[in-house]
């Protein structure tokens, strides 16, 4: 892959800091009923808010380097959220709910999910 602009990355399905002003502030307290719908209530966030979730409760999994970016590997509630931090300006400039297994390939060889259990 080649270098990747900061401020250029789009990414089809993912939130940008360019969109959080267009979503209204939602409380960042995740209901007691974590399921299937958490990825959900994740996107209605606004953007901070769902940095703000990711911090106070994402778990850390796995965090690896492609050119440009630190890419970080989340385990939120029953879901994976993939942050995008870009080297240059050390900002977020993307976060991405992973909605297919697929999508984790490039964090099976190193991740363990004993932190999980």
């Amino acid at each position: 892959m080649d270098f990747i602009e900061c401020n250029r990355l789009i990414i089809s399905g993912a939130t940008t800091s360019k969109e959080s002003t267009e979503t209204a502030s939602k409380s960042a307290s995740m209901p007691s009923n974590l399921n299937a719908n958490g990825a959900d209530f994740f996107h209605s966030l606004a953007y901070q808010d769902q940095l703000n979730l990711i911090w106070q409760r994402g778990i850390l999994l796995e965090a690896r380097r492609i050119p440009g970016f630190w890419l970080h590997l989340y385990a939120v509630n029953a879901f994976f959220v993939e942050m995008w931090i870009c080297q240059r300006q050390y900002s977020v400039n993307l976060v991405r709910v992973l909605t297919d297994t697929n999508e984790l390939e490039p964090y099976i060889d190193k991740l363990s999910l004993s932190e999980l259990l």
